[in-house]
């Protein structure tokens, strides 16, 4: 009787250890072969090699998907699709158009009005917007660039004003008080010979300030200016000594028409010394 039970017991122990060894068997083979269902574009992928299982695998995607949660992003690799940056660009902050991106007062006033560009700062704005900036990023360029812009600028127009001052000093040393007589000769041949584009030419290659190009204009407004006293006076401009002598030669001639009432040109003549007189004494 003993013997029986005890050959039921043993026949048990090798029941239970047959099934685990096929558990066992089939876990193996579970393992092993996991990977047949897979592409053959994976089953050689490294990454593969990493799970020994579907639930490895199933495990840490899930715990991948944990840590990226709602406050994450993924950063699209270097395939990706136009839609999927786009989608990225907006999650970290970047505005929904080019019009969002906006300037403050301060940066804009880092760059006097008349060299503001408002179409190339349009165009930056696309270009920026392509390029996924965020509004933080478009404000920190934009504000470097304002003040870099504006430094120059400054650095031009002193430098502007300093060579005027230069050409200035050089031409009342030279002319005494006949500065502003000379300068308005200049100022009419100019307007006599150039034009709006001759005068912006001038300006831009800074030649408006150059003492020689002032002189030249200057005698050049002398030639126009010579009086011959037929019909109204021309209003030429004269140095004090100059204007000073030709009111000494229309003094000391009885005969000009200064003199004489009853000659049709004495009016003029009489304003015409005046402006001499005007000339002769600026002060």
């Amino acid at each position: 009787m003993a013997e029986n039970q005890d050959q039921a017991t043993d026949n048990l122990d090798q029941q239970d250890t047959q099934e685990t060894q096929d558990t066992q068997q089939t876990l193996n083979t579970e393992t092993q072969d996991w990977k047949t269902n897979l592409s053959d574009e994976y089953k050689q992928d490294p990454t593969a090699e990493k799970f020994k299982d579907v639930n490895s695998l199933f495990k840490s995607y899930k715990s991948l998907q944990g840590k990226i949660g709602k406050d994450k992003v993924v950063v699209p690799g270097e395939g990706a699709s136009k839609e999927e940056k786009s989608s990225f660009f907006s999650q970290i902050g970047r505005p929904d158009t080019p019009n969002d991106y906006k300037i403050s007062d301060e940066t804009m006033n880092k760059v006097p009005p008349e060299f503001r560009n408002e179409d190339e700062q349009k165009e930056f704005n696309k270009v920026a917007h392509k390029a996924g900036l965020t509004g933080q990023q478009y404000n920190l360029i934009t504000d470097w660039h304002f003040d870099q812009t504006g430094q120059k600028i400054g650095k031009i127009q002193q430098e502007k004003e300093q060579s005027k001052q230069k050409g200035e000093n050089a031409l009342r040393k030279e002319w005494g008080k006949a500065f502003d007589s000379k300068l308005q000769l200049g100022e009419r041949a100019l307007n006599e010979y150039g034009n709006d584009k001759a005068r912006e030419k001038l300006t831009k290659a800074r030649l408006n300030n150059d003492p020689d190009i002032i002189k030249l204009l200057s005698n050049a407004g002398e030639g126009l200016s010579e009086d011959t006293i037929s019909g109204k006076p021309t209003g030429s401009l004269m140095t004090p000594g100059v204007a000073q002598r030709e009111v000494a030669k229309i003094m000391g001639d009885m005969k000009h028409p200064y003199w004489k009432k009853d000659h049709p040109e004495h009016k003029f003549a009489v304003q015409r010394v005046e402006q001499l007189n005007q000339m002769a004494h600026p002060e």
